[in-house]
């Protein structure tokens, strides 16, 4: 007997596959030893993540994205700060999600509409090579190398477990596939918000491949429990302390309805003119999927102002028409219109009303990727009248994204080539000349980080960040006057900025000015009393003064507030 013809020998064979290619693809990325960017704050210097047995506190600072902060605190009890440990992790799953598109494709081509039609009889072929495109494509590099980034991952690691598992359940009529859909929906939900979509996605599955009428009222009652979860997100989101991991990544929307993005450093714009904007940036997304080149990590893209401004509303026709499509298809090709209402829907959550601190980010196409990927080799086999040439074709599509995928992990390489690469595309956005600038700061090559660092300040003045680098530049040089001077104007032009008075409090501490350092210690504190360097400074600042007492309190304390 052919292993190959057995299904579960072929799984296997699939997954090693996929499992070999993966690695070949990320190769040139997994033992890269950096964190980039937010990463150093959710992971680096993240001290919530360091017991694995305090899922209190993981759920504090998580909260919406619980699972992932788990994943973190797993990764730290394994590997500590070795960032190949979380690296791999970021991979592993993605190979993962990769065979389960593999698998929901294959799927799909099983339930009754698909039944005696050219996609069941290519279903195992269209669904490898769906996960290939999935696995390979430059455009989901970001999310694999963007540690940080690991909530989208599992996210649709969960999602995609959710409708296999669920479909399973409708095809084998077992009701344990039932109960873990439903658990793997949970376990998404508490991954990232934009699993929100799920439940809508499994009524949109039912309606246009398994049949799913009015008078089904037994199979409306189980879709019943999947619908409640609905409110799951909104109701944690509403309990949670604006510091969490999943509210924070929303922009801060001010009384006016404008949204300041960190004290306006970055920019303002209203719900509407956000929506508006979106409509741009979902072309640009379509765009990338078909056309991957100029990826950018940070985006200096432009707020759309109005409906009328030519490229808005081009986008805005273009969109409409994937909407008509969609509906005209759903009779006829109901394969390619389900695929248009999957980009929209799993985007609807970050392309919507909601602002969020970026307009676009090439992460979030994530999920939406699998749409693209079923998609192409569909359309190949469905239109070539040859199945060994849609083959080929479709081959040579993936040799090219991995190839594509492959350079553009070079990027990656270190926190300045990521910044200079994202420099030559948005040579005037104020955070990546700040980032350029601080990564050139932690190399040591300080003329450099100057140039930058000032340069985003010749920009826009009135910035925190600039300042407390060239704070932390001019302690290193032994220039006290200039870093005392860049302190105090961090402070002042931000005076709930933290690190800036932690960071002040320390150099007053090497200068032997214990009292006024432990008042600035003391004033982080009050901003933020989570916050553990100004916890682990005042600790040690009481050592050096001889105050015993004074230290172990406030030991004491910091031991009460990480539950210990």
């Amino acid at each position: 007997m052919n292993p190959l013809n057995n299904r579960k020998y072929f799984h296997t064979f699939v997954f090693i596959f996929f499992f070999l290619i993966g690695l070949f693809v990320y190769s040139n990325v997994v033992k890269i030893p950096y964190f980039y960017w937010d990463s150093k704050g959710a992971i680096a210097t993240n001290v919530f993540i360091r017991d694995l047995s305090n899922l209190k506190l993981i759920w504090s600072t998580f909260n919406t994205r619980f699972v992932v902060g788990l994943s973190f605190a797993l990764n730290y009890s394994l590997g500590q700060l070795n960032p190949c440990v979380y690296r791999i992790t970021n991979l592993v799953f993605h190979i993962l999600s990769s065979f389960f598109v593999y698998r929901l494709v294959s799927l799909t081509f099983q339930t009754p509409y698909f039944k005696n039609t050219v996609f069941s009889q290519k279903a195992h072929v269209i669904a490898v090579l769906s996960g290939c495109i999935f696995l390979t494509h430059p455009l989901q590099s970001e999310a694999v190398n963007y540690i940080n980034q690991r909530y989208i991952i599992f996210a649709a690691f969960f999602y995609l477990a959710t409708m296999i598992l669920y479909i399973k359940a409708r095809l084998d009529n077992r009701k344990a596939y039932y109960v873990g859909a439903f658990l793997c929906m949970i376990l998404a939900m508490f991954s990232k918000e934009i699993s929100i979509t799920l439940p809508i996605m499994l009524v949109v599955y039912e309606i246009f491949f398994l049949n799913l009428k009015k008078s089904d009222t037994k199979q409306f009652l189980i879709l019943i429990p999947f619908l409640c979860a609905l409110c799951i997100i909104p109701l944690s989101l509403m309990n949670a302390p604006e510091s969490v991991t999943g509210a924070a990544r929303m922009a801060v929307t001010t009384s006016d309805g404008s949204t300041d993005i960190t004290g306006g450093a970055w920019g303002t714009y209203s719900r509407t003119e956000y929506f508006r904007t979106q409509w741009n940036v979902l072309r640009t997304y379509g765009r990338l999927f078909v056309w991957p080149i100029h990826q950018n990590f940070d985006y200096d893209y432009p707020i759309s102002h109005s409906w009328f401004e030519s490229s808005t509303f081009l986008s805005g026709l273009f969109l409409f028409m994937l909407l008509f499509l969609a509906c005209k298809w759903y009779r006829q090709h109901r394969l390619f219109s389900f695929c248009i209402v999957w980009f929209f829907c799993v985007l609807s959550v970050e392309s919507s009303v909601i602002p969020l601190a970026h307009v676009i980010a090439e992460y979030r196409t994530y999920l939406a990727m699998f749409a693209y990927a079923l998609l192409v080799p569909s359309v190949l086999f469905l239109k070539s009248k040859n199945d060994r040439r849609a083959l080929v074709l479709t081959i040579i599509v993936i040799l090219l994204l991995s190839a594509l995928t492959f350079k553009r992990n070079f990027v990656w390489q270190d926190q300045i080539t990521l910044w200079s690469d994202t420099h030559q595309k948005s040579p005037r956005k104020l955070r990546v000349l700040n980032n350029l600038g601080i990564a050139y700061y932690e190399d040591e090559q300080y003329q450099q980080a100057k140039y930058f660092l000032e340069e985003s300040l010749e920009h826009n003045p009135n910035q925190s960040m600039p300042y407390l680098y060239l704070g932390y530049m001019h302690t290193r040089l032994k220039n006290n006057d200039q870093a005392l001077h860049a302190y105090k104007k961090a402070i002042t032009l931000n005076p709930s900025f933290v690190r800036a008075y932690v960071s002040l409090g320390y150099f007053y501490s090497t200068q032997g000015k214990y009292n006024e350092a432990i008042g600035l210690y003391e004033k982080a504190l009050e901003i933020d009393p989570t916050d553990y360097l100004a916890h682990q400074s005042l600790i040690m600042i009481y050592q050096m003064m001889g105050e015993k007492e004074k230290s172990i309190q406030q030991l004491r304390n910091w031991q009460n507030l990480m539950g210990q």
